[in-house]
């Protein structure tokens, strides 16, 4: 079987990364970790799973992936976030296709729940070789294969809410994302006028919000699905209001 490395991007993960640790360290050969200067217990939970610890100052872009990818000593990749857990059939289904891969790199569905309920499945791609892989991008950054993808049968987790309050995640990601967002577009030389902000305002959550429902599925959660759409939507929304209120809000 190849050989696996894992990277995990991290900054204050105390609370949900040894769980992600425990679950891989059975099937990776290799644990990096950058680390944006965590203040919390992450790196010291990390040590205990002989992880390779690289402080970075996080910048939200590519240049983060890409350096997780550039730290992995091995051909083959298993890229995680902090609060992902792979079932046991997906940890069988990676070692299988490591024995003799026939892609670049592999599609996995991951199942995205939100208060208690999957909600909806997304498909990434997190197994591939170092050689044929880089991200470009700002913020949501993208994964591009110079190769062929397959797709692996089985699926991860996403517990992204299990560990913290809607709250937290509300400052932590929607909030600074949405910062993020604005920059995007500043560093792109992207201006927005007036009247295409306020549209984009308006029409982005919407879209967002029955794309959710209907294209990913998510109203077939039922109440949890729709109160997930609802809360995707409000970013869209807040990226808009704050790019009003920085450009056309009267002082």
């Amino acid at each position: 079987m190849n050989k696996l490395s894992a990277f995990i991007i991290t900054k204050n993960e105390e609370n949900k990364i040894e769980r992600t640790l425990k679950n891989i360290r059975d099937l990776v050969d290799e644990i990096v970790i950058i680390d944006g200067y965590s203040t919390d217990k992450t790196c010291k939970i990390a040590k205990k799973y002989g992880a390779r610890i690289i402080k970075n100052k996080p910048n939200g872009t590519d240049k983060d992936k890409n350096l997780g990818i550039r730290e992995c000593k091995n051909e083959w990749i298993l890229d995680l976030d902090a609060d992902e857990i792979l079932y046991p059939e997906t940890k069988k289904e990676i070692k299988e296709v490591l024995k003799n891969p026939n892609y670049d790199g592999y599609f996995i569905k991951r199942d995205e729940f939100f208060l208690g309920k999957k909600v909806m499945e997304v498909k990434l791609i997190r197994l591939y070789r170092k050689s044929k892989a880089h991200y470009e991008g700002y913020v949501h950054e993208v994964l591009k294969i110079d190769g062929k993808v397959g797709m692996l049968k089985s699926h991860f987790k996403h517990e992204q809410y299990k560990y913290e309050p809607i709250s937290v995640f509300v400052e932590k990601k929607i909030n600074r994302y949405s910062d993020m967002e604005i920059k995007k577009l500043e560093e792109n030389g992207i201006k927005l006028s007036r009247a295409k902000t306020l549209w984009l305002m308006f029409f982005e959550p919407l879209k967002y919000f029955f794309g959710l429902l209907f294209y990913k599925g998510t109203i077939r959660a039922g109440i949890e699905g729709i109160m997930y759409a609802k809360l995707f939507a409000f970013y869209r929304f807040l990226i808009y209001l704050k790019y009003y209120e920085k450009y056309y809000a009267k002082k």
